[in-house]
């Protein structure tokens, strides 16, 4: 397999930015390395690594994950890294085969062999498989992908609408509401737009954002909240939230106004409450939650957060100011998350003094890292080298 990608020589990695680092860090080590990572020469992906690098198997493979990385690899593969196009291909095959069914849609959780496990339906998970079905759909030009789509739509409407309730529940067994279901849904339908057919996406996409405006979002601190209860009452302790997710949403909404969609809950509020209130000044790094007045409930770190953070930079106003953001959260990723405890490798979980919290390194975080490194390349920050050979 071909993985030459946006290698930078020596003296061009020391006297590079921390954003060109960042970037060939992720284009030149991670996607390779964990494209060769497999529990078995069944299932396409690894769930999660040990220390050394090596698969920690723990007993299943989660759909997000799968997902997950077939949108990395096939967007990787459209910016121009093909050497990526071979490994989205073999993950969309695997996911096809061992995930989905046409009488109950994407299972959460696959087993060694590929049998389900957990066949639970959840909005999170689905929006997932369906943020996959669009990218392999742009990026290998197949009506499948787009068709398993508008099966999955069908079923998410028929197993998490309640009555007469707007959006969707957060699973079939839960008759709640929280808002990162909703986001990644809006994520995938946003995708989807360019490849199936808008009167299917649209409505949802306009719904998502009636929702964000007139439920999600906390009218005092200008915060999106975590979870709501039925009929989206508002939290009794006055709700939790994630600083990250004020930058994820910051950066959809900005993707939902590129494809001429109206909001009415400010991008701005976010991004100014998550800067006041989600950032440790005790090591730069942000919190994983607080209440709205700014309270800090959990004081650990998690990489996801930061990875968001540096692609809402890439939508701020001022794009001068953006990019000095950029590269100050690109250095604090490389240097407190990045190449641990193996070079190709992250730290997915810090506590408030900076020591790792977990043993084993998660594939998801590829996710959010790759769509940091894309955005940087997509407003020019960064290349991918390859995509200009």
């Amino acid at each position: 397999m071909q993985t030459a990608s946006a290698r930078l020589e020596p003296m061009e990695l020391a006297n590079a930015s921390a954003v060109e680092r960042y970037v060939a860090w992720v284009a030149d080590s991670a996607l390779p390395y964990w494209a060769q990572r497999r529990p078995n020469l069944i299932l396409p992906f690894a769930e999660q690594l040990d220390r050394a690098g090596h698969s920690a198997w723990p007993g299943y493979l989660r759909l997000r994950v799968v997902a997950r990385q077939v949108s990395v690899y096939a967007q990787a593969a459209e910016a121009g890294l093909t050497w990526a196009l071979p490994v989205a291909e073999n993950g969309w095959q695997a996911m096809k085969r061992y995930f989905w069914s046409t009488v109950s849609g994407w299972h959460a959780r696959v087993g060694s062999n590929g049998q389900a496990v957990d066949t639970e339906f959840a909005l999170y998970d689905q929006a997932f498989a369906l943020y996959a079905c669009a990218h392999w759909a742009r990026v290998s030009g197949a009506q499948m992908p787009v068709d398993m789509a508008c099966r999955t739509l069908d079923l998410i409407d028929r197993r998490l609408r309640l009555n007469e309730q707007p959006g969707w529940r957060t699973a079939s067994d839960n008759h709640e509401h929280d808002q990162n279901s909703h986001m990644h849904f809006l994520e995938a339908l946003l995708a989807l737009l360019e490849v199936a057919p808008e009167w299917r996406i649209r409505g949802r996409i306009e719904e998502i954002l009636d929702l964000l405006a007139t439920r999600m979002v906390d009218p005092n601190s200008g915060a999106v909240l975590e979870w709501f209860g039925m009929r989206w009452r508002s939290p009794q302790d006055g709700g939790v939230v994630e600083p990250g997710h004020q930058y994820e949403w910051a950066w959809l909404l900005a993707q939902a106004a590129r494809a001429g969609f109206a909001c009415d809950a400010p991008a701005r509020s976010m991004l100014a409450f998550a800067d006041k209130h989600g950032w440790s000044p005790k090591n730069g790094l942000i919190y994983n939650s607080c209440r709205t007045d700014g309270t800090v409930l959990s004081p650990h770190h998690r990489l996801w957060p930061h990875c968001e953070a540096l692609r809402a930079a890439t939508v701020l106003d001022d794009s001068e100011a953006g990019a000095e953001r950029a590269e100050r959260i690109a250095a604090q990723i490389m240097s407190s998350f990045a190449g641990r405890p193996f070079a190709e490798g992250w730290v997915s979980d810090l506590d408030e003094n900076g020591v790792p919290m977990v043993d084993t390194v998660p594939a998801s975080s590829l996710y959010h890292l790759f769509e940091a490194a894309l955005a940087l390349v997509g407003c020019g920050w960064a290349t991918f080298a390859e995509a200009g050979r």
